[in-house]
């Protein structure tokens, strides 16, 4: 069964949940077309690499950010992701023309009918996109709410060797936190002081993105087991990088 497609981002210049930019270094949610247009710029010399951090399938109709929502934000496996986004937008892409139905997170939880209907007349995966603009681009699949599996971190440890001092590095998510979040602090403790402690190293993350990685909740909440499971990745990526 397909998930229903839902909005992330109406077309508009402004970065959704911006986070602070600093060093090179800045993240958000999802954003639409034009909103791309507004990520900071890197010293005279550097790229933006806009590394998108998200499983689930999505992409751009109209412009729009839009996503195939599924029970938790989990749809396709992170190993599956990019098979399944692009089967989703070439069905989408086939529509042309043609009136779809767009629900919001809220509708698609709630089992309700979508409240919008969208004419398609462009569609686009974030690669291109970002590509077209002259950006550097990378698809860094995590699940939601969860930290990255082995051979993801693998890639970004492996990427990050790879970005020089000019340039800008953009993360984001669907919703600009945890993953997001999670990213920041990995680039942060690669490139910067490996000696401080877990409890600093996550504080500092939590000052500039607004989300702390520490924080767990109720325990009777569903995300409840993803979240210890990220924060013990974490602590193990800490530990690997200490000295």
């Amino acid at each position: 069964m397909i998930p229903p497609l839902v909005i992330d981002a109406w077309t508009a210049e402004i970065l959704p949940r911006l986070s602070r930019t600093e060093d090179g270094v800045s993240g958000s949610a999802q954003f639409s077309a034009l909103a791309l247009d507004q990520l900071p710029h890197p010293v005279a010399g550097g790229d933006v690499v806009v590394v998108d951090l998200r499983a689930e399938a999505h992409g751009f109709l109209n412009g729009h950010a839009v996503s195939w929502y599924a029970l938790h934000n989990h749809g396709a496996a992170p190993e599956a992701s990019s098979r399944v986004e692009r089967e989703l937008l070439s069905h989408l892409a086939g529509q042309v023309g043609q009136t779809v139905l767009l629900g919001t997170k809220a509708s698609a939880l709630n089992g309700e009918p979508p409240p919008h209907q969208v004419v398609v007349e462009s569609v686009s995966d974030e690669r291109q996109l970002v590509e077209a603009r002259g950006l550097r681009y990378l698809r860094l699949p995590v699940a939601d709410h969860s930290g990255p599996e082995p051979w993801i971190k693998d890639a970004f440890v492996a990427a990050a060797t790879h970005w020089g001092a000019l340039d800008h590095v953009h993360f984001h998510c669907r919703g600009g936190k945890g993953r997001t979040a999670t990213f920041r602090a990995m680039w942060a403790r690669l490139r910067g002081d490996r000696t401080e402690t877990f409890d600093d190293w996550l504080a500092h993350q939590a000052a500039a993105t607004g989300y702390d990685l520490r924080s767990l909740p109720a325990p009777d909440l569903w995300k409840r087991p993803l979240i210890e499971a990220r924060l013990d990745f974490l602590k193990r990526f800490h530990a690997e990088t200490s000295g």
